[in-house]
C-alpha cells in the first residue's frame, strides 16, 4: 500500500531469501502483481531455521525495501 491505497502498478517486485546470522547467501525471487495489490512468488525452502524475507518495491517513483523474518521447521 501507498497510503490506504492498494499498489497494484508496481514496476518492479522482487523478495530476496536468506538464512539469519549467514553471510547473506540470497536468492531473489521476482514476483508477479495476483490483484488487489497483493504480489506473490513461489519458491521451497529445505533447511529448517530462521530466514530473513526482503522485499525490494520500486512503485510511483518510490523504492521500499521492508524486511522481516520467518521461521522453517
Amino acid at each position: 500500500t501507498q497510503g490506504k491505497e492498494k499498489v497494484d502498478d508496481a514496476e518492479e517486485v522482487k523478495f530476496e531469501i536468506w538464512k539469519k546470522n549467514s553471510d547473506k547467501n540470497s536468492s531473489m525471487l521476482e514476483a508477479k502483481h495476483d490483484q488487489h495489490g497483493i504480489y506473490t512468488a513461489k519458491t521451497v525452502i529445505k533447511e529448517p531455521g530462521t530466514y530473513t524475507v526482503q522485499v525490494h518495491v520500486t512503485a510511483r517513483k518510490m523504492h521500499v525495501m521492508p524486511k522481516t523474518d520467518l521461521s522453517v521447521n
